[in-house]
């Protein structure tokens, strides 16, 4: 009993650590720099400066497909450590870190199992693709931890909890600032509460759409 109770948390710190440390290493300068991510630095930029701009378009920047969530975040750690590649990079690996713990602690309590939570959790903080993508200033890594809160929630609710349903439409509505892909996860969120208890559907979809 007492090896176990410092074991788990003893392991998922290690994850953690690795996970970090793949995600932030360098980051700034590896890989080398992508042109949709000056796009962002550049909205953070104007934003910073309280306008709502990207190149000479004013007061909105959904005709380049940028949804203000990540945007608003960016601006937000610029404004805290400074506008460059090195806060961009270091708020999605950031996020990519988050990602893995979310994903721990969603396996863990979906399916009791300690050592398939922990497993799934290494693999994420070691996959290429995943460490990759993290160290690049893309908005989708703000998507990953909205999508694992979202599932997370459904299957909360669809085992009885109402919360679980605000955790899912809340985070499916805040993943339809962030990027377009998020669309997608509004039939999803119908389907499930029209399986699970069509009363709900008018609340749980004014929650995302609010």
């Amino acid at each position: 009993m007492k090896r176990s109770s410092w074991l788990e948390p003893a392991l998922l710190l290690l994850i953690m650590a690795l996970a970090t440390y793949l995600r932030l290493w360098r980051v700034a300068e590896t890989p080398g720099w992508f042109s949709d991510e000056g796009t962002h630095l550049e909205i953070a930029r104007h934003l910073l400066d309280g306008r709502i701009q990207y190149l000479s378009v004013t007061q909105s920047t959904l005709l380049f497909a940028r949804l203000p969530l990540f945007e608003w975040l960016l601006a937000g750690a610029a404004r805290l450590f400074g506008l460059g590649m090195g806060t961009l990079r270091d708020v999605t690996a950031v996020l990519g870190t988050l990602s893995v713990a979310l994903l721990y602690a969603m396996l863990r309590d979906i399916s009791k199992d300690r050592w398939l939570a922990r497993a799934a959790a290494l693999l994420l903080a070691v996959l290429p693709a995943a460490v990759i993508y993290s160290r690049f200033g893309f908005s989708y890594n703000l998507l990953v931890p909205l999508l694992l809160v979202a599932l997370w929630g459904l299957y909360r609710y669809a085992n009885g909890s109402q919360v679980g349903l605000v955790w899912a439409a809340s985070a499916i509505g805040l993943a339809l600032i962030t990027d377009l892909w998020a669309i997608s996860l509004l039939p999803v969120l119908i389907l499930v509460v029209v399986w699970r208890r069509w009363q709900d559907l008018w609340w749980g979809v004014l929650i995302a759409l609010l």
